[in-house]
């Protein structure tokens, strides 16, 4: 219609398959009526606002004012508005007003903004340590 021909395929061509890649630049929500029992991984932004009962391992985490996290949690960047119970894991935290965390941090940095709750270790670490202490970290969740 504008000028291009479409490309037909010969028998034995198979369409191409969409790749990963475009898939993991796009957000994940877990809505307020799911809820998640067992551990949760993936590689891009993920926004919860529902219930995850297990460990959390993703690029990017942040947790609505109706989100519920218990377990341990490993980004790269953590916003928490919701509340956690267990160990958290990020280059960056940011505890907003209405987060409640139970257990503790190791970060690259760490902000919180009047009103946020933190009961649990604060530890501050270099980027590179913070990935080394995976396994520290989930020790510490399992207590």
């Amino acid at each position: 219609m504008f000028g291009k021909q479409a490309k037909t395929m010969s028998s034995g061509e198979k369409p191409a398959e969409p790749t990963r890649k475009a898939a993991a630049a796009s957000a994940s929500l877990i809505g307020p009526d799911v809820t998640i029992e067992g551990d949760f991984s993936g590689e891009g932004l993920v926004h919860v606002e529902g219930v995850i009962k297990g460990g959390v391992r993703v690029g990017e985490l942040i947790l609505g004012d109706c989100g519920l996290i218990e377990g341990a949690i490993f980004a790269d960047s953590v916003e928490i508005r919701g509340k956690v119970k267990g160990a958290i894991q990020a280059r960056a935290v940011r505890l907003h007003a209405s987060a409640h965390v139970a257990g503790d941090i190791v970060h690259e940095t760490l902000s919180m903004e009047p009103g946020a709750y933190f009961e649990g270790r604060s530890v501050r670490t270099p980027a590179p340590a913070v990935i080394e202490a995976a396994p520290a970290m989930a020790a510490i969740a399992a207590e």
